[in-house]
């Protein structure tokens, strides 16, 4: 008989349709290894959601459980953990964002001083000490010592999956002839995503073009999405006086997108993730880029991701404003050596599909297996 997994996830899923994808495709991808996997999802909003999972976890029938972290509601769920695990329940808590950057973003996004404050106090006091219970930790960049007292020997430092079969993959390379070059960033706007410095590298490079100080091509900027940060990415294109370079396309999904992804020459992800105090992360829209088929611009250290891969440009990790020439530069050395979207698809399938991210898993149903996906222990926090 196959061993049962249950993913248990509080989210709103029409807003957070990227981490629904993620848990799916989870899913899917253990479910094609033999599991017998289901996800139970809370269906509302804050603690309501979260005592919806506390009432599955009391009848667990289940080998593994996957809890999605609550942050501050987490130590709702504490009792109700300790039952499963008595049971016979392995527990893995997979934490999105860690909570030392939950921090910052609750800091960075605050609408009243009292209601920021509030959830940080929160936030501090309910963890970790409500994840010692889990056997196993999953995170996706560096956490601050504070949130790891009692969990560093169960914590493993995962980059994100993603499901590469299921995009398209761009099918040429266009002609590059120095006309014109399109960068494209797909993203729910917030000030992490830095978009900001792509363009003010636009406008620094447009006034050099505009004084005859080079004769480069002209590059173009589709801002894909909405958010927060909308308005103020709007507000500075009119003040740099780059609307013909900077376009906002909205919100695009299915094969609208896809063919902006095709039109596009490089892929832009986060370049603001310092703001964060975050150096080491794995975007998920990184991965999707790379399974498309374009190279991608971004200022953080990859948990998956060499530096040295050709198809990577890698910007500094501050404010500075991205320069396009370097960028420039970069890009017509790749398209020389001979780059072709498969290349990049082929390396998203082989290093960062939903496929090889399993054994983070499978290792605590079958302890004595070796399994060749597992990362070297560098790549382990505990």
């Amino acid at each position: 008989m196959s061993l049962k997994i249950c993913y248990l996830a509080a989210i709103d899923r029409r807003k957070d349709v990227g981490v629904v994808n993620k848990i799916e495709s989870t899913m899917q991808a253990l479910t094609g290894k033999g599991y017998h996997c289901e996800i139970f999802w809370g269906t509302e909003d804050g603690w309501r959601g979260v005592m919806q999972l506390r009432e599955k976890l009391l009848r667990p029938d289940v080998d593994l459980i996957i809890l999605r972290s609550c942050g501050y509601y987490s130590p709702l769920l504490v009792p109700a953990l300790i039952a499963a695990r008595k049971k016979g329940a392995k527990i893995v808590i997979d934490i999105p964002t860690p909570v030392v950057n939950g921090l910052i973003e609750i800091w960075g996004q605050k609408t009243s001083l009292r209601g920021a404050l509030t959830r940080m106090f929160l936030l501090v006091s309910s963890l970790p000490w409500s994840h010692w219970v889990a056997h196993r930790i999953i995170q996706y960049g560096r956490e601050h010592p504070w949130f790891m007292m009692g969990v560093k020997d169960k914590t493993v430092l995962v980059g994100n999956g993603f499901n590469t079969q299921a995009v398209c993959v761009k099918n040429h390379v266009d002609n590059y002839v120095g006309d014109e070059l399109v960068l494209i960033g797909v993203a729910k706007l917030f000030f992490w995503h830095g978009f900001d410095r792509v363009i003010q590298g636009i406008a620094a490079y447009e006034a050099d073009r505009q004084a005859g100080l080079h004769f480069g091509p002209n590059v173009v900027f589709w801002i894909v999405g909405a958010g927060p940060e909308k308005a103020k990415l709007e507000a500075l294109v009119d003040d740099l006086a780059v609307t013909d370079c900077v376009k906002f396309k909205g919100f695009q999904v299915g094969d609208e997108l896809n063919q902006s992804y095709e039109a596009s020459d490089i892929a832009v992800s986060s370049l603001g993730l310092h703001r964060q105090n975050l150096m080491m992360a794995s975007p998920l829209k990184t991965r999707e880029y790379l399974a498309m088929g374009l190279p991608v611009i971004f200022s953080y250290t990859d948990v998956d991701i060499d530096e040295g891969e050709d198809f990577i440009f890698k910007a500094a990790a501050d404010d500075s404003s991205l320069s396009i020439q370097d960028m420039l530069t970069w890009y017509v050395d790749l398209r020389k050596n001979g780059f072709a979207p498969s290349r990049a698809h082929e390396f998203a399938r082989h290093y960062l599909d939903f496929s090889v991210k399993t054994w983070v898993y499978e290792e605590l149903l079958n302890p004595q297996e070796t399994n060749p996906n597992k990362p070297k222990p560098g790549r382990l926090i505990g």
